[in-house]
């Protein structure tokens, strides 16, 4: 059965998205593969340095975004050490398979977080079988995370909790 369908607006705009869509995904896919190496770069040089910040990873994650953002007209890495921190955390979790930068070319960082999160949780038996699910699905990071965390519906006493403090919380 073949389904139609029907765009609601004009078929430039509609190329127009599209391009830009497609460039925005490529630069992103490119962004995220050097985001990648960087953290693989981290987590190599981590031993040697380790000394130097006395055992303190977050001090060394906040040394090395200095650095890279060092000459940046606009940073890349935040001045907390979080975003390096968590780039080395999910890439330490696929060191042991070394294609993993190469599902970067049909996924995202968020879809690598989230399978490593499901893996660590024992939702999954490891994050290459949540990835392999992922690919097999055609699922994005976001479906991923509905399938590995589905939100529960809130229950009756939850509902009547979340009312009563919104009147106890009201000025009157």
């Amino acid at each position: 059965m073949t389904m139609l369908t029907v765009n609601l607006i004009d078929p430039d705009l509609i190329t127009d998205l599209q391009d830009l869509t497609t460039k925005y995904a490529e630069a992103q896919q490119s962004a995220d593969k050097i985001k990648w190496q960087i953290a693989q770069k981290v987590n190599d040089a981590y031993s040697e340095h380790k000394g130097i910040f006395a055992g303190d990873k977050m001090a060394y994650y906040i040394e090395c975004s200095r650095v890279a953002n060092d000459g940046l007209s606009i940073k890349i890495m935040g001045e907390s050490g979080q975003t390096l921190r968590r780039w080395c955390e999910v890439a330490a979790a696929y060191e042991n398979f070394p294609q993993a930068e190469l599902l970067l070319e049909e996924t995202s960082f968020k879809h690598l977080s989230v399978a490593k999160r499901a893996a660590k949780q024992e939702k999954a038996e490891s994050p290459i079988a949540a990835m392999d699910w992922a690919l097999a699905m055609g699922a994005s990071a976001d479906d991923m995370q509905e399938h590995y965390f589905p939100v529960s519906a809130p229950t009756e006493y939850d509902k009547f909790d979340s009312a009563m403090s919104s009147l106890l919380d009201k000025k009157l």
